[in-house]
């Protein structure tokens, strides 16, 4: 598989290297991840759970990932048969109860990229996200609480093999500060799940650059 892939040449995902890859219990895999985390995010190193229950109108929690790796910002494309198809965002996806927000992030990492976060960096920004009840229109709403890490990666990685599942996403691809800012890469245009993760890039960005 090819390493490191630009919006020039987008990888599109392969089912049998996943599955090479997701062999075995992905949870006690991720139980022996160790990773460091600045002082000023000490404080999302809190169960979710707990979250929650001081936070009675959120429904879910969902921590999501911003890599950024010789200028470039690794960017995963939807599956085109699951919800939301074809959009990009950046790995992340609903905390479980039991875990931190920050964890959250990590394993989700881990999950969906293949990747092993060595530090959590900062906390770039968390917005909330209102999701139709589909199913049950009569409850209203569902109101989602997104949190943006921005994380390194393991020096075991820096070779950036990229390991997606197919059921999720199709594709990924790595995006420069001004391809972000313009929602284009070369030739595709870049269809966001959230407009609010597209201007959290662009602040990791700033404080890379910092």
């Amino acid at each position: 598989m090819a390493h490191g892939q630009t919006c020039e040449s987008l990888l599109i995902t392969e089912q049998t290297h996943y599955e090479l890859v997701s062999d075995g219990d992905m949870d006690d895999q991720l139980s022996t991840l160790t990773y460091n985390v600045r002082p000023p995010i000490d404080r999302f190193e809190i169960s979710t759970q707990s979250y929650l229950s001081e936070r009675t109108d959120i429904f879910g929690v969902v921590s999501a990932a911003i890599i950024i790796h010789n200028n470039r910002v690794l960017l995963i494309q939807r599956a085109s048969d699951d919800d939301y198809p074809n959009l990009w965002e950046v790995p992340g996806g609903e905390a479980h109860k039991e875990e931190t927000l920050v964890q959250g992030a990590v394993r989700e990492l881990r999950e969906e990229a293949g990747l092993r976060a060595s530090e959590v960096i900062s906390m770039i920004g968390e917005f909330e996200w209102v999701e139709p009840e589909l199913e049950n229109p009569e409850h209203g709403e569902r109101i989602w609480k997104i949190f943006m890490f921005l994380i390194a990666i393991d020096d075991a990685d820096m070779q950036l093999e990229i390991n997606l599942d197919p059921k999720e996403h199709q594709a990924y691809l790595w995006a420069t500060e001004t391809q972000i800012r313009e929602s284009l890469c070369g030739t595709i245009q870049l269809e966001w799940m959230s407009i609010n993760q597209r201007e959290a890039i662009l602040s990791a960005f700033e404080k890379v650059n910092d």
